[in-house]
């Protein structure tokens, strides 16, 4: 009697999952893309309309919350980072502008001999081949991550002029209280 309730639930659930009739990943036809009420008379972008929604925003700069979970090693960091990271590709400039995607975040421990200086999270990247690599989570590799075209519904977000010029601020004063 219970497995058969619990099978009948699951035939719902999986009847109720499959009816997507609304959001951004709604199905609809041509005509509908034809379609454009003559919006363009009264002014409205009609190709903006027409670009897909943006499921997921990329921050292409270290955030604050981010500079505390680097070097934590915890699953509360580990989650947060693999949901900033995970999918993104970017190209290595070092091996033949290769074509990599993030897989994850992985923790290494300090080791001289490997070259990592402090123990932290890294990206997970895996290559074409299926081969995987390490990369620190710095400035440097998530400018390269921000300057790599990413798949559709993803926004890239980059650092404005006036973040920068803070950022500078700041560690201009931290600079004069610490001579001080």
């Amino acid at each position: 009697m219970t497995t058969t309730l619990i099978t009948e639930r699951r035939i719902k659930q999986n009847a109720r999952e499959m009816l997507d009739f609304r959001g951004p990943n709604a199905m609809f036809g041509d005509d509908d893309l034809k379609f454009d009420l003559q919006l363009t008379n009264f002014g409205v972008d009609i190709n903006e309309l027409k670009r897909p929604a943006t499921e997921r925003v990329f921050h292409a700069y270290t955030e604050d919350w981010e500079e505390a979970c680097i070097t934590r090693n915890d699953v509360v960091p580990m989650t947060k980072l693999k949901v900033k990271y995970k999918g993104l590709k970017f190209l290595d400039a070092d091996n033949d502008d290769m074509e990599l995607t993030i897989k994850g975040v992985v923790w290494r421990k300090k080791n001289r001999t490997l070259g990592i200086k402090i123990s932290a999270w890294y990206l997970q990247a895996v290559d074409e081949d299926g081969e995987e690599e390490d990369w620190e989570i710095n400035d440097d590799n998530l400018d390269t991550i921000g300057a790599h075209p990413q798949a559709p519904g993803i926004e890239i977000v980059k650092k404005t002029e006036e973040q920068i010029a803070l950022e500078e601020e700041a560690r201009m004063e931290e600079g004069y209280k610490s001579s001080d």
